[in-house]
């Protein structure tokens, strides 16, 4: 063992400067010996940390190296922890930056996935996979494979065949979906939790046998049905033993009180064993008087012996009896419920691995156990396949580390150790939301300081927060004590026991303020009661447009704000409200803007549908309506169309070509359907539209080009694919789990009172794995459980706490998140639901903490500070060429034929065309048309034709050198021979394709004319370029823009449509 290694547990809170301390240290290391680079294995949990961590070290190493101002901080950290002088750290900084890019590959920032692969490829040998396997990163697709396949292959008189329809059966006798597949899909998930890849093989191996899931669940239903009615005959007796008792005295049940008189009848017929016993009943066995009415004990005083002799001592024989049955109905009832997928579950797993085997793909959620597997305790034989020593491990967010990744990763660190070398440890257990990924922040929590105790580990928490105002931190600061304070109260209250975890997890929670300015504002509101004049989910709308009212008046900047959600579901909400009822405020989310939302899009997908099944006669109706609103709009109803017939209002070169695009490949076949149906008329569809076809292609990777296998993919999965947000021009809407690691001027926290405990996920029920521990159930290592509170009274019980306790953390975690990513602006909007949720959090603390008092709408109300406004941030120039920021580029979409002509002669044309080429002449006028449009779009003044060109020729638009000599002198010729010129002499204020936003009926439209010149008196000029015949829609087209001009404040319009082949001008 190295006597100079040393072991670095950092515990990060958030805003500590995780980051900023993760590169010191990683910088020091590279000072010390520049050439360390190549023994230093960083591992972190995203690609975008991953990039981060690799720009930091590489920017600083520069700016340490150069003396940059902006690397000050970096280089007095680094001269603090070593002992050169200040040449020597600036040039070996200098050195270890030339020596990484040099050799760039073995510089080892990376995620802890793509470390587990670098390692499974050089164990390929040893494993007979090959060096060429694939590595299959989507489980999901994986397990949706699996399924079909394993539905589309059960035999008739199966093992396979009775289980599902057992499976069925259950479901309709619990009023659930009897539809297997998503129920399936939605259980297989649980293949990939570590509790089941850690024992799935011993569980593989006991139901090996065919009738295994058979015997275990006839052996617990006899079981049950021979304990279970001994308990209901014991209750039965002494349910006849009181109505002797009452008998001999003369009484009847009805001379009872009331609430006694009904426990009797229960107790009687015996149905007090499957409820609740009541307060009623606690309440006769301490005062026995209770049995009578105070009226009768009064005028009877032998009632008084009478209870306490007779009736309360047989509800004393009730109590042990009621417990243990519903312990055993319980535990029987818990384990039967999902006892028949485990068979499936494991037919599915087999059905996983036989594809892998016949694809050559290995699962990378596999990879953790597999390396477990190998390793044991003999790390160089796994690690030195990753072809480099490791000699320092530094791993990150170390709270989102799995117990499978870490056995791995500790082991690796236990080496590094022993040969003396220095490791570090960086994470924050209040920030991991991430279980259901599979890690466990227990690791971070308590146990690496007992695993590593002999190495002494240096726990260092960091305690300062350099993100938030002074008021922010001070709020929290009193407000995480005191939920703690709460959850640790309701989960003795519940369970019985402590959780000294969630204390230890929470103990570092108070920070310091790095700014200590007394600035900051914090608004948190908590409603009890629902408005009953206000629908409830358009009241947390109106809630949020009010704090944005608030904040923009104050001074805060739409870019200024994130809006952070608990599920992505509300996202959604949010966006389509706002813009629908407040479109002035623009919302950007990824998770909000979903293909399945383009209308371009659709009117893909139902051509496709109706190509695909002629006889889909609900795709061709939204095909044709879809078709009316964006494009047609000549404001025929539907059921006008209707009468017209639906194929006569789809184009002419569509029905012209049914059944030769039937024949097409998907890819040609979309890419056809978009010029056809003239998609790119519908304005601000470019983004969806790319993102379509790039999502097309992926599919079309991995999957065989069937049109109705995509169709189905569409409507289950691929519809509600997000396309990429990369206008930052609005307010963020993003949910808590993507906002973690990022800091936002104002924060607004919406819905938040998620429950404290989930015991449903979606329309699924929430299930945990247990291990059970007595007869009969553990005759199986690993059972599946329904998790709810009946656990509480069974023989799961343990499993229970454990999980209550693991979701407790889970759920405040979340809201430790959410509430520490305001910088200046922090507001929490929250109301009261069933059960124990964040909202009950939030009123404890504001009542204990802030002492604050509901006002007479019976809502919590805290509010501290001043609203801060946008505070511009000085620009800072760098002369760090690793600091410098991408720009983003502005894509439109615009669609050519491929014109392309193999010929060895001139010879050849004769075979190429046919006698009759009109329609190629046609198709080639129309294209040609097409790119003069395109071409128009970027000519502001006649000097710009030119180059424009030259660039769409080197662009491959234009084909060939002669057609562009030709368009050169062509366009320049109809301007002329049009009387235009001064259109293009740069007289006018252009808008070239700008874009008109309004709202008609509540719904944003946009449009937009080909060009718009403003005079220097105000003076607006439309116009619109045509290639083709003339139509009289284009008359209505130019002047609904005239009209839009003359609302935006010109009062002088006219417009035009210029008919640039016959030179012909039409004036609107």
């Amino acid at each position: 063992m190295g006597n100079n290694s040393h072991l670095t547990v950092y515990k990060a809170s958030a805003g500590s400067g995780k980051t900023f301390r993760l590169a010191v240290q990683y910088i020091t290391m590279l000072v010390k010996q520049p050439e360390d680079y190549r023994h230093i294995l960083a591992v972190t949990f995203t690609n975008k940390a991953t990039a981060e961590m690799k720009q930091r070290i590489l920017s600083q190493l520069y700016g340490i190296g150069h003396n940059l101002s902006s690397s000050a901080s970096y280089y007095n950290e680094v001269k603090k922890a070593v002992t050169f002088n200040e040449q020597t750290i600036r040039h070996n900084a200098l050195l270890a930056l030339d020596m990484i890019l040099q050799d760039y590959g073995r510089f080892r920032v990376e995620t802890i996935d793509s470390f587990f692969q670098t390692v499974l490829r050089g164990l390929a040998r040893e494993l007979h996979i090959g060096a060429n396997l694939t590595l299959e990163l989507d489980t999901e697709m994986v397990i949706d494979e699996a399924v079909d396949s394993f539905l589309a292959n059960v035999e008739q008189d199966s093992k396979d065949k009775r289980n599902i329809m057992e499976f069925v059966q259950d479901n309709i006798d619990n009023d659930k979906s009897w539809s297997i597949e998503g129920t399936l899909k939605k259980f297989s998930k649980e293949l990939f939790r570590e509790i089941f890849m850690e024992r799935g093989d011993k569980l593989r191996q006991i139901l090996s046998s065919p009738d295994a899931i058979a015997d275990y669940k006839q052996n617990l239903t006899t079981a049950r049905d021979t304990v279970l009615p001994a308990y209901i005959e014991k209750v039965k007796t002494i349910g006849a033993e009181i109505e002797t008792a009452l008998s001999n005295a003369g009484l009847r049940i009805e001379d009872l009180s009331a609430n006694p008189s009904k426990v009797v009848v229960k107790i009687i017929n015996t149905s007090i064993l499957d409820s609740d016993l009541g307060s009623t009943f606690s309440k006769c066995i301490l005062y026995p008087d209770s049995f009578f009415r105070k009226k009768d004990l009064e005028n009877n005083p032998n009632y008084s012996v009478f209870a306490q002799e007779q009736l309360a001592p047989r509800f004393e024989q009730i109590e042990p009896l009621h417990a243990e049955y519903t312990r055993l109905k319980n535990s029987y009832d818990a384990a039967l419920q999902y006892v028949h997928e485990l068979s499936l579950l494991l037919d599915i797993r087999s059905e996983i691995d036989r594809q892998s085997q016949e694809q050559g793909r290995f699962i990378l959620a596999d990879t953790p156990q597999l390396l477990s597997k190998l390793s044991g305790s003999d790390t160089s034989f796994v690690y030195e396949k990753t072809g480099s020593f490791i000699e320092h491990l530094m791993i990150d967010e170390s709270q989102d580390t799995s117990r499978l990744q870490w056995s791995n990763l500790s082991l690796l660190l236990w080496e590094c150790l022993a040969n003396g070398k220095d490791c570090l440890v960086v994470g924050d257990v209040k920030q991991s939301i991430y279980r259901w990924r599979n890690s466990d922040w227990n690791i971070l929590n308590t146990e690496i300081e007992d695993q590593f105790s002999i190495y002494k580990p240096q726990v260092m928490p960091m305690e300062s927060n350099f993100r938030s105002h002074q008021n922010i931190i001070d709020f929290n600061n009193k407000l995480f004590p005191k939920a703690v304070e709460m959850l640790d109260m309701n989960y003795n209250s519940e369970t019985g026991t402590d959780y000294p975890a969630l204390n230890q997890a929470y103990s570092t929670v108070e920070q310091k303020s790095s700014k200590a300015d007394g600035k900051g504002y914090v608004y948190v509101q908590v409603d009890t009661k629902s408005d009953k004049n206000t629908d409830s989910t358009d009241l947390i709308f109106q809630h949020i447009a009010e704090q944005l009212d608030r904040l923009t008046e104050a001074g805060v900047k739409q870019t200024d704000i994130a809006i952070l959600c608990r599920k992505g579901r509300q996202i959604t909400d949010i966006a389509e409200w706002f813009t629908a009822n407040r479109p002035e405020y623009r919302m950007i989310s990824s998770e909000a803007f979903q293909l399945g939302s383009s209308a371009s899009v659709r009117i893909l997908i139902n051509a496709l549908k109706w190509l695909t099944d002629s006889s889909d006669r609900i795709a061709l109706a939204q095909l044709v309506w879809e078709r009316e609103c964006s494009i047609v709009k000549s404001g025929e109803p539907f059921d006008r169309l209707m009468a017209q017939g639906l194929e006569n209002c789809l184009p002419a070169a569509l029905l012209d070509q049914l059944e030769s695009l039937r024949h097409l490949p998907l890819y040609e076949l979309t890419e056809k359907l978009y010029n056809i149906l003239e998609l790119d008329r519908i304005s601000g569809q470019d983004q969806y539209v790319m993102s379509f076809f790039d999502t097309l292609c992926q599919w079309l990777s991995r999957n065989p080009g069937e049109p109705s296998a995509f169709l189905t993919e569409w409507d289950e999965k691929l519809c509600t694919t997000s396309i990429p947000a990369t206008d930052a021009n609005g307010i963020r809407l993003l949910t808590i789990h993507k906002s973690k690691g990022l800091e936002f001027h104002t924060v607004i926290v919406p819905y938040c009172n998620w429950s404290i405990l989930d015991f449903q996920t979606g329309a699924h029920d929430q299930r945990i794995w247990v291990d059970p521990q007595t007869e009969p159930f553990n005759s199986l290592p690993l059972l599946p459980v329904g998790f709810s509170k009946k656990l509480i009274n069974s023989d799961f019980n343990q499993d229970y706490n454990q999980e209550s306790g693991l979701q407790t953390v889970d759920n405040l975690n979340l809201l430790y998140v959410a509430l520490t990513r305001a910088e200046s602006n922090l507001i929490v909007l929250s109301s009261k639901t069933f059960g124990t949720s964040i909202a009950d959090v939030l009123i404890y603390a504001l009542s204990s903490a802030f002492d604050c008092q509901p006002n007479e709408k019976e809502s919590y109300i805290f509010e501290n500070g001043n609203i801060l406004p946008h505070a511009e941030k000085a620009s800072v120039s760098t002369d760090n060429p690793f600091d410098c920021k991408p720009t983003p580029q502005e894509l439109s979409l615009h669609s050519y034929p491929i014109n392309a002509r193999f010929r060895q002669s001139g010879e050849s044309t004769r075979f190429v065309h046919s006698t009759d080429d009109s329609d190629d002449r046609q198709e080639e006028y129309i294209q040609t048309g097409k790119l003069l449009h395109n071409l128009f779009a970027t000519i502001r003044t006649m000097d710009d034709i030119n180059p424009q060109v030259d660039n769409m020729y080197s662009l491959g638009l234009i084909e060939t050198s002669k057609k562009a000599d030709e368009i050169k002198k062509m366009i320049p010729d109809h301007i002329k021979a049009s009387g235009v010129h001064s259109w293009f002499d740069g007289t006018y204020t252009l808008f070239n394709e700008a874009s008109i936003i309004y709202r008609d009926g509540g719904v944003l439209q946009t449009r937009r004319p080909d060009r718009v010149m403003i005079t220097p008196d105000g003076h607006a000029i439309v116009v619109d370029f045509k290639f083709g015949r003339e139509r009289e829609e284009y008359l209505h087209q130019v002047r609904e823009y005239m009209d839009l001009l003359r609302k935006m404040g010109y009062p002088n319009v006219e417009g035009h449509i210029w008919y640039v082949y016959t030179n012909k001008i039409i004036d609107c």
